[in-house]
């Protein structure tokens, strides 16, 4: 393949390995061909034709080969390791390709214009000798501070990660270079091959860089005094390099520097950590799940508490959280001014939540000496390093010289990491808008702590026939549906994502989808997809064109059906749903929408869909408390039963799904039983029959109370009743 030469500004011709805009292929056949000064002034006029061209969606349809394609896993390089006799260089994401190191067009990450700087890319052993991966190993989140580039979401999140000794070492799988190690003089020299994880559509992608990164230099093209890296840096720049260089792997990652500019925490939290993060919308907390007793208006003070407990709870557990104030993904967020407020807290901002305790201090004021205030504090940080909170509990406040010296060494309160700073949970709720919560599910069988069950399925939607759009449309069903039947009452995390664009390339043309999903309960025994809402446990989600969906409810013993949608109908994309329970469960995707015709049967012609909600056992004769009821329900010989509750008032909500095949003479029986150690007994039983539902209009669901009768009809008993739906229709496809 011939080989093609590139120079952008200022830069001398170099040759790179890529793809040129009309797809053709490059490769490199002079091995060491390098670059190492590009001037530098935001996106250049011909951008467009520079990158390469768009990946499209056909192109990642085999997760286990294109996928491998796409990121640029060097597996020759690390499998030739040993044999190296020369320090590495990465080929496969040379410095001399523009879109590689881009700078965002106008004002910088920092919100601070900047004029036309000279990039020069250098070896990390050429300009610090004594460099170190990770001082002492033991990686810090004050070590990391964003540089220019605005990919604060990135970095806010890695912040998080040092905190986390397990998830870190998913990302920077050990051994670690050992000190000294950079500097090919010294004997443990490792040839400046670093290598990290990142979690991308359901696994681990290896991704493997050199230690060259670009400095920021004077007009003549000599760097500064003391050398600047021009993007993500550690705290000591001249130690620590651990931080520049997982942010060259994951820009490697994603194709270029410049297209990490903007995104969400989330997404960041995802790809370091595999977990399902939930985004918490503060100021609508109140109104949407009901938690709180108050929305947040303005000024109005609310009830923090739900919020606290949360944070709380994800500290103890070693979730990775973040916050952010309005929103963090703005398409315009690179050409507009980037400041902080009279508060000191930046709109449009990623940042991350290393700690939350509660401090007790004595009340001077009061009469009593012995009374002391609780106030909930939360750690932030800002990965800039800098623009802290300026309000109660930072650092020059009243509240914080109000402490003893002591007493913040007791309770490890410091200020002395940059760019952290305190803020009450109360003046937490009032400044910031979206919390984002990435918890990992422990499914190893070899753990000592309680173990999920993991479902996942790769699916997509398609038109015509699997793209019906969100229950506002009449299309609704048409969409993949997976049935879930958990075994009891149970902690169930459901999780979906979306191929993420950001891979393809900001200039491919894609945009993500508004996604969400439908939870609904059905029929114990259904064996077909749905076409009717049945009673719904959660109607749907909220919609949103972001990269992850997730819901995590304690649902009851039962069966359900999880259909995956866009807003929108006849939408396409691909998706990955996960599904967690805290007990046995089955998951499995629903194709047919009528049953398979057995041997020597004739077609389903009609559906019957019963649900029993409640039986009232209370009053009936001879009752006592140590009840287990169920319900057996018989239509034409076919019998299916309830699970077994234990209250002499059960509340069942559980359906069941019939075909009779002569609806006119059909009667469908509800028999009553307690459960017993060696019989069961029956406590009564009431029936119905079917034509006096289907002579009704059709397509609509008929609650019925009925009372309960004694097994002997000369000992009629009306103490008791049951409570029950019907729903028939004489198209099964269509139930």
């Amino acid at each position: 393949k011939k080989a093609r030469s590139a120079s952008v500004g200022n830069a001398s011709p170099a040759v790179y390995i890529g793809q040129q805009g009309n797809g053709e292929v490059v490769e490199n056949p002079i091995k060491g061909a390098e670059c190492n000064e590009v001037f530098v002034e935001g996106f250049p006029d011909n951008y467009d034709d520079m990158c390469p061209a768009p990946v499209t969606l056909e192109k990642l349809q085999d997760t286990s080969v294109e996928f491998d394609k796409l990121v640029y896993q060097d597996k020759s390089a690390k499998a030739s390791r040993l044999k190296l006799e020369s320090k590495f260089v990465d080929f496969f994401f040379p410095n001399d390709h523009p879109t590689h190191y881009k700078l965002p067009v106008g004002d910088l990450a920092r919100g601070k214009a900047q004029s036309p700087q000279r990039l020069v890319w250098k070896s990390l052993s050429e300009v610090f000798p004594n460099a170190e991966f990770i001082h002492d190993n033991k990686p810090r989140p004050e070590d990391v501070v964003q540089g220019k580039l605005g990919d604060c979401w990135f970095l806010g999140a890695l912040a998080t990660l040092a905190n986390s000794p397990v998830h870190f070492e998913s990302v920077f799988p050990k051994p670690w270079p050992s000190p000294n190690a950079m500097n090919p003089a010294d004997p443990k020299y490792e040839f400046s091959i670093f290598r990290f994880r990142f979690w991308k559509w359901g696994k681990w992608i290896e991704i493997v860089v050199d230690d060259r990164l670009p400095f920021l230099a004077h007009a003549n093209g000599t760097l500064l005094n003391p050398p600047q890296l021009a993007f993500a840096s550690c705290k000591h720049y001249s130690r620590d390099f651990w931080v520049p260089l997982v942010e060259k792997a994951y820009a490697k990652l994603h194709g270029s520097y410049a297209a990490l500019e903007a995104g969400s925490s989330a997404d960041a939290m995802i790809d370091l950590t595999g977990g399902i993060v939930e985004t918490i919308d503060i100021k609508c907390m109140g109104s949407s799940t009901k938690e709180l007793p108050k929305v947040l208006k303005g000024d109005q003070e609310w009830d923090y508490s739900v919020l606290w407990t949360r944070l709380k709870k994800a500290q103890r557990r070693g979730f990775l959280v973040s916050c952010s104030n309005k929103s963090e993904y703005d398409p315009d967020r690179r050409y507009n001014n980037i400041l902080a407020n009279a508060n000191g807290i930046i709109t449009s901002h990623s940042y991350s939540i290393s700690r939350v305790l509660t401090v007790r201090v004595r009340n001077k004021k009061g009469m009593n000496i012995f009374h002391k205030d609780s106030y909930h504090l939360v750690a932030v940080r800002n990965p800039w390093g800098e623009h802290a909170w300026n309000g109660a509990w930072s650092e020059y406040s009243k509240e914080w010289k109000s402490l003893s010296k002591s007493k913040k060494q007791k309770l490890g309160l410091t200020l002395a990491e940059s760019g952290t700073f305190w803020i009450a949970i109360e003046d937490f709720i009032k400044h910031f808008t979206h919390v984002n919560i990435c918890r990992t599910v422990n499914i190893t069988f070899l753990s000592l702590h309680h173990q999920w069950t993991r479902h996942h399925f790769f699916d997509s939607w398609k038109v015509p026939g699997l793209a019906g759009g969100c229950i506002n449309h009449s299309t609704w069903y048409k969409n993949p549906q997976y049935r879930l039947r958990v075994s009891k009452e149970s902690m169930v995390i459901i999780s979906l994502q979306q191929k993420e664009i950001r891979l393809f390339g900001s200039h491919c043309g894609y945009e993500d989808l508004s996604i969400g999903f439908l939870l609904l309960h059905i029929e114990t025994n259904r064996k077909t997809r749905v076409h009717v809402p049945m009673d719904c446990v959660e109607t749907k989600t909220k919609f949103r064109n972001s990269r992850q969906i997730s819901f995590a409810e304690v649902l009851e013993e039962g069966t359900y059906m999880i259909i995956p949608c866009t807003f929108t109908p006849n939408c396409e994309g691909e998706f990955l749903l996960q599904v967690y329970t805290f007990c046995s469960s089955s998951c499995k995707k629903m194709i047919r929408d009528v049953p398979k015709k057995k041997i020597f049967h004739s077609r389903v012609k009609n559906a019957l869909s019963i649900t029993v909600h409640n039986a009232y056992l209370s009053k009936m004769k001879g009752i006592h408390t140590s009840l287990t009821p169920y319900v057996r329900v018989t239509v034409e010989g076919t019998e299916h039963k309830t699970n077994c509750r234990t209250k002499t008032n059960p509340r069942f909500n559980e359906g069941l799904l019939f075909y009779p095949k002569h609806p006119k003479t059909a009667v469908v029986k509800f028999e009553v039983y307690h459960s017993g150690v060696l019989l069961d007994t029956q406590l009564g039983h009431c029936s119905i029959p079917v034509s006096s539902i289907a002579n009704k209009q059709p397509g609509v669901r008929y609650t019925v109370k009925s009372f309960l009768y004694a097994k002997d009809p000369l000992e009629s008993q009306v103490e008791g009743s049951i409570e029950f739906s019907i729903y028939f229709h004489s198209q099964p496809e269509l139930l």
